[in-house]
């Protein structure tokens, strides 16, 4: 019988997605368990910290080039420029929808 060797995997490189995916399942549990007056300030305020947190990494990951999880991902330029570039959208997006000010109520 042959012994199972488990696949390399750099979590730091991961870490954008891995707080992304993360946010998600807070997003998921907060409007599950969050009164309904305060789900809004309390999304917006986790998406827009994961954001900022996901860019955070791909920043601190600007000098990596590496391919991980088994050869699946890789991580180099181009792939951090597109993440930072979507994760700068998002941010723009969750502050534009965040804005109530305009119609009450969203």
């Amino acid at each position: 019988m042959s012994e199972l060797k488990l696949p390399s995997i750099d979590y730091a490189a991961l870490a954008p997605i891995l707080i992304m995916l993360g946010a998600a399942l807070v997003g998921v549990l907060v409007e599950a368990f969050v009164p309904r007056h305060r789900r809004h300030l309390v999304q917006l305020s986790v998406g827009l910290l994961a954001v900022l947190a996901a860019l955070t990494m791909v920043v601190l990951n600007a000098d990596d080039r590496l391919i991980t999880a088994g050869s699946a991902i890789a991580v180099d330029g181009p792939t951090l420029f597109l993440q930072g570039a979507i994760l700068v959208l998002a941010a723009m997006a969750l502050l534009l929808i965040g804005e109530r000010a305009v119609e009450r109520g969203g």
